[in-house]
C-alpha cells in the first residue's frame, strides 16, 4: 500500500486545533500566516500515514486483487460487528490503520504539488485559482467560495462577515465576532470541544463513535 501526501480542510482544521485557537479573531491568521512561510507552495499539505485522521481515501494505493480476495470493502469499516471501532465518517482512517497491521506500506515524502492529492475544498487550490477560503468554525462548513458569493454576501449581511479583514487580504474571509456566535449550534454558544480536540476524541465527542 502507497500512501501519498495530500491537503484538506481537515489538515486546516488540525492546525487551528494545536494552536487551540477558538475565537473568532483568530480564524484565518493560520491561513495568513502559512501563506506568508509557504509562498507558491503547498499551503497544508501533509504526509499520510496509516493512522485516523491522518490520511483520506483518495491517497491510498492498494492492490486491488489482494483487496478483493481478503473480501474486504470500503463499507465494512462503517459496520461495528465486522469492524472494532467501526464507525459512519471515519471508515478512510480505520481502513488504513486495518490494512498496514497487515499488508506492508510505505508513506511518500512531500515533494512537488504533481505528488499532492488535494481534497476537495483544498486551501492551496481554492487560492490559487483566485477563489477565496471561508473559515468556518465548524470544519465541515469550511469552504471555498468565489468572489461573486463575496459581493452577495456584502450586500445581503455585511455584518455578520468581516469584511475588513477580507479587503486587507482578499484571501480568506471569517465572521465578526457578532456572526461567529450566531453561527455556532444553539445548545452551546462557545465553539464545541471537539473542534479543539483531534483524531478518536473528536469522533467520540461527535457522537460518531462509542466513548
Amino acid at each position: 500500500m502507497v500512501l501519498v501526501p495530500f491537503e484538506s480542510r481537515y489538515i486546516a482544521n488540525r492546525d487551528y486545533n494545536l494552536r487551540q485557537e477558538d475565537n473568532w479573531n483568530q480564524r484565518c491568521w493560520g491561513l495568513i500566516s502559512m501563506l506568508s512561510v509557504r509562498a507558491g507552495d503547498c499551503v497544508y499539505c501533509s504526509k499520510s500515514y496509516p493512522l485516523l485522521g491522518r490520511a483520506d481515501l483518495s491517497v491510498m494505493f492498494l492492490d486491488s486483487k489482494l483487496f478483493v480476495s481478503q473480501s474486504l470493502s470500503f463499507s465494512s469499516y462503517s459496520i461495528q460487528s465486522k469492524v472494532e471501532r467501526a464507525c459512519i465518517g471515519c471508515q478512510d482512517g480505520l481502513m488504513v490503520e486495518h490494512l498496514a497491521q497487515h499488508w506492508k506500506w510505505i508513506s511518500l515524502p512531500l515533494q512537488s504539488q504533481e505528488s499532492i492529492i488535494f481534497h476537495n475544498p483544498s486551501p492551496t487550490k481554492c487560492i490559487q485559482k483566485g477563489y477565496v477560503w471561508f473559515d468556518h468554525p465548524l470544519v465541515h462548513r469550511t469552504d471555498c467560495i468565489s468572489k461573486e458569493q463575496i459581493g452577495w454576501m456584502r450586500m445581503q449581511n455585511a455584518e455578520r462577515y468581516d469584511f475588513d479583514f477580507y479587503d486587507k487580504f482578499k484571501v480568506c474571509m471569517r465572521f465578526t465576532q457578532k456572526g461567529f456566535y450566531r453561527s455556532l449550534p444553539r445548545r452551546n454558544k462557545k465553539v464545541p470541544r471537539w473542534t479543539r480536540l483531534h483524531d478518536l476524541k473528536d469522533l467520540q465527542l461527535m457522537g460518531i463513535i462509542p466513548t
